[in-house]
């Protein structure tokens, strides 16, 4: 073997070895994990006030660890840092946002119809929409004197068929909102059938935030699509 064949074949071995040791020396970015699982800890507490942001946050994360399970460490260590960063801005936004968040969480709910509005509907044979206070599924006493009255026509008209539909405002993600417009649709069903009405009379179907009632972000718009509507078939 020729000198230069030594050399070549030197230089071969010895960059083999160097990747070998670079690949055994791989180890999970243990360190950007923690960090980034900190940041959502921290930002839990405020994290109903900034839910997109957060959601983003662990999503990220989860991707840094499915990268983990694969051995792609150098890809894990950066999803990793990308998910603390969105974690951070999940609790800034969070708390920039929390006063606002509570004070609406807090409002009163606003009964859109009278009595005499009711009555008026359930003569011409629709029922009134009832609605909800900002991220809430839960019945206050107004509500339940709308759907006692409604209860009363379905007792009237026992042929009539309920479809009860469960709406939201804008905020929130579509996931959130479906599943909180379910929720409300079957808060109002337990309610009705505790009055007496029939359970296979009721049916529920969630809209999310996909339909709402009043268009806009105001909180009036808001106020008016955190509801619950009827849909009556004969």
């Amino acid at each position: 073997m020729t000198i230069l064949a030594q050399r070549l074949a030197t230089a071969t071995l010895m960059a083999l070895v160097c990747l070998m040791t670079l690949v055994g020396c791989a180890k999970p970015p243990e360190k950007a994990l923690a960090d980034a699982e900190k940041a959502l800890r921290e930002a839990v507490v405020v994290s109903e006030c900034a839910e997109e942001e957060f959601k983003e946050a662990e999503e990220m994360l989860a991707e840094a660890k499915r990268l983990v399970e694969k051995g792609e460490y150098d890809k894990a260590e950066a999803k990793a840092k990308a998910a603390k960063s969105l974690a951070d801005r999940a609790r800034k936004t969070g708390e920039d946002r929390w006063k606002d968040c509570q004070d609406a969480k807090n409002k009163p709910v606003v009964v859109e119809k009278t009595p005499d509005d009711i009555d008026s509907l359930l003569k011409n044979g629709r029922l009134a929409a009832v609605y909800f206070d900002y991220n809430e599924s839960v019945l206050t006493e107004p509500t339940q004197k709308v759907l006692q009255k409604n209860a009363e026509w379905m007792r009237r008209n026992p042929g009539a068929q309920i479809t009860i539909e469960g709406h939201c405002d804008e905020r929130g993600t579509t996931e959130f909102n479906i599943s909180l417009g379910e929720r409300r649709a079957q808060t109002v069903r337990k309610y009705l059938v505790q009055l007496g009405i029939d359970g296979s009379r009721l049916k529920t179907v969630s809209y999310g935030s996909e339909m709402p009632a009043v268009v806009g972000n105001s909180d009036t718009s808001h106020d008016k699509n955190r509801r619950a509507e009827f849909a009556v078939t004969q």
